[in-house]
């Protein structure tokens, strides 16, 4: 299933993931 899914949905879904996992780790060095 998951390799099915076009690239589109893959390039435009992986960006936004990866800046929010960005966003936490800031998060968590900040406290």
């Amino acid at each position: 299933m998951l390799n099915k899914s076009p690239p589109i949905f893959h390039h435009s879904y992986l960006p936004p993931l990866g800046k929010q996992l960005f966003n936490v780790l800031n998060l968590f060095a900040l406290i």
